[in-house]
């Protein structure tokens, strides 16, 4: 997609409009925005339920050490963020969490 990018801000703009009418260059331009869209919901999600994690977990009262907050905030598995999400319900400390 990156060199699709490049040759295409490299072209003039009789070759950029007659590149464009291309049905492929169409499908390929949605093709990225669609995924670049999805990428950004799903990090804008995991950032979500990791801050949901935390919250959790000191609305608990459970001292969370630095290493253990970036390890949530570092996770982008929405599955493993949902995983702990639940568990951060019934655990008996912080430490637990990742067991």
């Amino acid at each position: 997609m990156l060199y699709f990018i490049l040759i295409e801000s490299a072209l003039g703009d009789a070759a950029r409009k007659a590149f464009e009418v291309l049905p492929e260059a169409e499908k390929i331009v949605e093709k990225f925005i669609s995924e670049r869209q999805q990428r950004s919901f799903d990090k804008g999600r995991a950032a979500e339920k990791a801050a949901d994690v935390l919250a959790v977990l000191e609305a608990r009262g459970f001292a969370v050490s630095d290493a253990q907050r970036q390890r949530i905030i570092g996770c982008s598995d929405l599955d493993t963020l949902a995983l702990w999400l639940r568990q951060a319900v019934t655990v008996a400390s912080a430490d637990k969490l990742f067991e």
